[in-house]
């Protein structure tokens, strides 16, 4: 009777670590890159990146505006 007992206070006791450290490494991706975007907000990091990602376009139809001038100039 008392060996039941035992067994019934550890197992639980023993899933319940096992449960910890298998879940302990899970990385949290969804909320880790929520947190990401925040810092970046924060930091101005994505306006940065959207500011050079405008440049690189403005840069581009500049360059197919003057490809078409020289066209209707020659």
């Amino acid at each position: 009777m008392k060996k039941t007992t035992f067994c019934r206070w550890l197992a639980p006791f023993i899933l319940s670590f096992a449960c910890l450290f298998l879940f302990s490494g899970c990385d949290g991706s969804e909320t880790k890159e929520t947190i990401n975007e925040s810092v970046e907000g924060f930091t101005g990091k994505k306006a940065m990146d959207q500011g050079n990602k405008m440049k690189k376009e403005l840069e581009e139809i500049n360059k197919i505006q003057q490809q078409r001038n020289q066209k209707l100039n020659n």
